[in-house]
């Protein structure tokens, strides 16, 4: 394709130079985590979470530890928040990034101020 960097063949390739991510080394995106260093050199920085999963933890066990003291199911919580069973099952996880937003949701809907979630 004319005006195509080298190498890029998927229109998600493309999107991400254009967004100034640089695709790994093979041109592939299986695997990649997208964390890498200052650098750009695709090493890993140490400490820095690699997964959704590894972001949510700590305040997905804040949310499950908190739904357990309180007597509150996952269903009806994500009801009250306005979220399926199956979405907050993902925040909760890994498979989706807990948001802001999802986080004053879930507390009002757990009758609890936001900021509890981050208490120790």
């Amino acid at each position: 394709m004319p005006g195509q960097p080298p190498g890029l063949h998927t229109r998600s390739q493309r999107r991400g130079v254009a967004a100034g991510v640089r695709p790994r080394a093979g041109g592939g995106e299986s695997g990649a985590s997208g964390a890498e260093t200052a650098g750009g050199d695709g090493e890993e920085a140490e400490g820095v979470p690699t997964s959704i999963a590894e972001m949510n933890e700590p305040l997905a066990t804040k949310i499950r530890k908190t739904l357990e003291r309180r007597g509150f199911s996952q269903t009806a919580i994500a009801r009250k928040a306005g979220y399926s069973r199956q979405d907050l099952s993902y925040m909760l996880n890994g498979r989706k990034i807990i948001k802001v937003c999802d986080i004053v949701r879930i507390a009002q809907a757990m009758q609890i101020p936001p900021e509890e979630l981050f208490k120790e």
